[in-house]
């Protein structure tokens, strides 16, 4: 199976991230790397915020100066480990 890496950008949107992360993990597809950057905000993101159990699959980046969308993306791509990404 192709591990596949996924990019989720946030600012400022937990209920909607929430939701793009419950969906991601419901998929049957596993073997996944999920990056969640979350643009500066006063609220870090964390596995509880976001409703879910610990999962070595995701890592959560909360940065502490806003990058912006392209920034942000770019973050992401340069932790990808796999071959293929998908935003």
């Amino acid at each position: 199976m192709i591990k596949v890496t996924i990019g989720l950008i946030t600012f400022n949107r937990p209920l909607m991230l929430r939701k793009a992360v419950k969906s991601i993990l419901n998929q049957t597809y596993s073997n996944y790397e999920l990056l969640i950057g979350n643009d500066f905000t006063n609220k870090k993101i964390t596995f509880k915020t976001l409703g879910i159990k610990k999962d070595k699959r995701i890592k959560i980046y909360n940065y502490s100066k806003n990058k912006g969308e392209r920034g942000n993306m770019n973050f992401l791509l340069s932790k990808a480990k796999s071959q293929y990404f998908s935003w």
